[in-house]
């Protein structure tokens, strides 16, 4: 099995296994006025945590149009605490195929992609925090990228 398969497979069982009775506790979309991200331009998101008990899925929605470029979306996603505390990581987000043709429905000319971040991440502390979503492209001016939506859901298990 190739490897954008396997991922492929990943992110679908994911969603599958993720979706049944999740509260969603914050959703913000980011639109462009010009259907590009600039490479320099960090999406910043102020999610308010008051339950640390439980896990969270965290997503992240794109909207994006045929003109954009690549198999795949590389983000860095960075999370900070009032109290200094912070975490990132980057994440590939699978685009189109091997074939150059997108892997999701296409409606009135826009692929929506949806793609995972984690789906077992934990709030240490509530309150405010500031997540940040920087796009790691090769083009300093990415084309074909319409919105970033983040959407944080509190996990029922």
């Amino acid at each position: 099995m190739g490897k954008i398969t396997q991922i492929i497979l990943f992110l679908l069982l994911a969603t599958l296994f993720s979706c049944g009775g999740n509260e969603v506790v914050f959703r913000e979309t980011k639109t462009f006025d010009n259907p590009e991200w600039n490479r320099f331009k960090e999406l910043t998101f102020t999610p308010e945590i008051q339950d640390i008990s439980k896990t969270y899925l965290i997503k992240l929605h794109l909207k994006l149009t045929d003109n954009y470029p690549f198999e795949y979306m590389q983000v860095q996603f960075t999370k900070s605490s009032a109290d200094g505390e912070s975490y990132y990581k980057i994440f590939s987000i699978p685009v189109k195929g091997l074939d150059g043709k997108f892997l999701v429905d296409t409606e009135d000319g826009v692929h929506n992609v949806t793609g995972i971040l984690t789906n077992q991440f934990f709030f240490n502390k509530a309150g405010t925090y500031t997540i940040t979503i920087k796009q790691l492209m090769p083009k300093f001016n990415t084309p074909g990228v319409k919105s970033v939506e983040l959407i944080i859901e509190k996990r029922d298990k």
